[in-house]
């Protein structure tokens, strides 16, 4: 263990034995984000598509029964009344209006995802750039504002 202020020391590896290679946490984090992104696109492709086709929102359609309808739907995708048991089937949109809704909303979100991606990565662009500029400067041999000049020059 290292001292305070200073980082710990890497430990040995157990002499005879390789060492173990387990998920990365990125791989875990970015897989639980996307079984989230999917439930919330199912729930709300499900209420669009139902509001597009001039009905209500659905009774009993929310978030939190939004997993088991996407274990539904992967199983039978045209089968929503036993993707959502507890909704009266009249309620519930045409597979056809629920899938071009599901494309829409996921066609949304990958725009939204990639104009902020966009967005990054122009700003760390620029951030580069004026680091460069910066170290650029400080090597140039015209004397920066308000700095004097050594004697003789």
């Amino acid at each position: 263990m290292g001292s305070y202020g200073h980082p710990p020391h890497p430990r040995e590896p157990t002499p005879g034995r390789a060492p173990a290679q387990g998920v990365p946490d990125g791989l875990l984090i970015a897989g639980l984000l996307l079984l989230v992104a999917g439930t919330a696109v199912i729930w709300l492709s499900t209420g669009l598509a139902a509001l597009a086709s001039g009905k209500d929102w659905p009774d009993e359609v929310g978030y939190k029964n939004s997993a088991l309808a996407m274990r539904s739907l992967l199983g039978d995708p045209d089968d929503l009344p036993h993707a959502w048991p507890d909704t009266p089937p009249g309620q519930l949109p045409s597979p056809t209006a629920f899938w071009w809704s599901f494309g829409v909303v996921v066609l949304l979100v990958l725009v939204a995802v990639g104009r902020v991606f966009w967005w990054w990565l122009r700003r760390a662009s620029a951030k580069a750039a004026a680091r460069a500029a910066g170290a650029e400067s400080a090597n140039s041999v015209a004397p920066k504002r308000n700095q004097r000049l050594p004697d003789g020059e």
